[in-house]
């Protein structure tokens, strides 16, 4: 495999490789990404955080759980609750891995560490001057399973953080009872 790296920025780089593929020399291209956490973080009533961000690519307000890169060297689990606190002003304990997984392997290596924290204070939150939150928001099972039924929640990392927390906590979060 010949991996050219042609072009390298802040929060992507792009690559080209070529492989054999059926006895043929094939090109690809890939979008080179930093590591991620998610944070599924619940209060006492089984509310979970989420906040709404404009993403440029889509120039929508997004619903999404906590998230963000892994800075160098950093503790995944300190990683989750620094986001948690970066991005809602939340302070979670006990961050728990969840689950790893690659979030959009067909064109990117960006790989996920899922983590579920209990929510335990309140401060302020202290985005980053790049990360634009507009609203931090607490939506209980109900509201999470509208949200996704309706299309207000559309980002993949957050419904399949959500649906590998359901499976795992069986806590059908997801699945009315």
């Amino acid at each position: 495999m010949n991996d050219i790296l042609k072009y390298s920025g802040k929060h992507l780089s792009v690559h080209q490789t070529s492989r054999k593929i059926q006895n043929q020399d094939v090109r690809l291209e890939y979008i080179g990404r930093p590591n991620i956490v998610i944070c599924i973080a619940l209060t006492e009533q089984s509310e979970i955080a989420f906040v709404r961000q404009h993403r440029v690519a889509t120039g929508l307000q997004i619903l999404e759980l906590p998230a963000g890169k892994l800075e160098a060297d950093e503790d995944p689990k300190t990683a989750a609750l620094r986001e948690l606190r970066e991005e809602t002003g939340l302070k979670g304990k006990c961050a728990c891995l969840l689950r790893k997984f690659y979030t959009a392997p067909h064109f990117s290596n960006e790989f996920a560490h899922l983590y579920e924290t209990e929510i335990v204070g309140e401060g302020s939150p202290v985005p980053t001057t790049e990360e634009e939150i507009t609203e931090t928001c607490l939506l209980s099972p109900s509201q999470i399973r509208s949200a996704i039924d309706s299309g207000e929640l559309t980002d993949p990392k957050s419904i399949t953080s959500l649906l590998i927390y359901d499976r795992i906590s069986r806590k059908s979060i997801l699945n009315e009872k």
